[in-house]
Order: structure tokens, then C-alpha cells, then sequence
């Protein structure tokens, strides 16, 4: 089995790829998302008047790091999800996530803005890879199916808190990509190509 890591910046195209990957070769792939391992709102950081969901303490890295270890060794876990792939039925106002058992299979993806932050995580991933385009474009990028930035979160918390914590982690990448002028299809191909899939 291999564990691999997909971070980059919000709209980088994690996501995109990571559903991509387990939909081309769902009995190879299966994938967890950080994001259904945020913290309750109540238990995480502010910043500027927002629950500050991109900076570390939002995630319950803990969790993650057992679930991952749990796939690692050869049993499924079941988490709550709002994932795409997952349940395509998810809605931000109804918050609607579902139960989902994740088996392990030979390709375990991890996507997330924060994938390549926790040290323990880290050293769980047999392969990183980092998708980077400056988070100013990234954002215009963002899929139809997530939910608005607001300016004001988007200028006194996500970019902060992107170049403070997400941007360093790059240097942890085994393949860090300017996605900047790729296509979907060809990010794709590359990283086809880095797995040997």
C-alpha cells in the first residue's frame, strides 16, 4: 500500500485530482479529505471575527493520523464526509454529510490544504506532492460546487494563513507542480505517471 499526500493552496485543483485518480481506477484508489476532519466551529481557532478553518488547530490531525494508520494496516475506517466522490449530495447550508467506510486499497490519496503540515501525518506518506500556483489565481479556480469566499475571510484569514502554513510545506513535496497554465487532464497525466498507475 502507499499513502500519498496531495497538498496546495485553496483551488489548486487537490480535490480535482484526488476524485479524478479514484474515479479512473476506483479498485486502486480510495481517498480521505481533510476537511472532514475539521474540529466543531466551537472548538476551533478565530481570527478577525471568522472561525478560522485554514490554520492547523481547525483539524483534529490526531484522528487523521489514526485513520490513516488504521488503512495502513490493513482495516477500513468509516468517517463523516461531505466528499464529492463520496457524497455527491452534500450542501454547505445543510451541512448534510454522511457515513462512509473507506477500505484500504494499494493507493491510499490524502488531499488536503494542509496534507504535508503535520509532522506525524508526514512521516506516514510514502509519496507528497504539492500543486502550486500563487493562491491570488488559485482562488478564482475554486469549483462551482464550494461555497463563496467572503473578501473580507479571504483577505484577513485565507491568505494569511495560506502563506504562513501552507505555502512552507511545499518543501516536503517529492513533486511539487506549478499548476498555474495545466489543464486538469494533463495535472492527471503527470501525476499518473509520478504513481506509475
Amino acid at each position: 500500500m502507499k499513502l500519498v499526500g496531495i497538498a496546495g493552496g485553496s483551488g489548486s485543483g487537490k480535490s480535482t485530482l484526488a476524485i479524478s485518480l479514484c474515479r479512473k481506477y476506483p479498485q486502486i484508489c480510495a481517498l480521505l479529505h481533510i476537511d472532514d476532519y475539521f474540529k466543531k466551529s466551537e472548538d476551533a481557532p478565530t481570527l478577525a471575527g471568522f472561525t478560522n478553518w485554514d490554520h492547523p488547530d481547525a483539524i483534529r490531525f490526531d484522528d487523521l493520523y489514526r485513520d490513516l494508520l488504521s488503512l495502513k494496516s490493513g482495516n477500513s475506517v468509516t468517517i463523516l464526509t461531505k466528499s464529492e466522490l463520496y457524497n455527491p449530495g452534500f450542501n454547505h447550508s445543510l451541512r448534510n454529510k454522511i457515513e462512509y467506510t473507506i477500505e484500504p486499497k494499494p493507493v491510499i490519496l490524502l488531499e488536503g490544504y494542509l496534507a504535508l503540515y503535520n509532522e506525524e501525518v508526514r512521516s506516514l506518506l510514502d509519496m507528497k506532492i504539492y500543486l502550486d500556483i500563487p493562491i491570488e489565481e488559485s482562488t478564482k479556480r475554486r469549483s462551482s460546487n464550494k461555497f463563496a469566499l467572503d473578501e473580507k475571510y479571504y483577505a484577513e484569514v485565507l491568505v494569511p494563513m495560506h502563506k504562513q502554513f501552507v505555502e512552507p510545506t511545499k518543501e516536503y513535496a517529492d513533486v511539487a507542480i506549478d499548476v498555474s497554465n495545466m489543464t486538469p487532464e494533463e495535472v492527471l497525466q503527470k501525476i499518473e505517471h509520478e504513481l506509475s498507475i
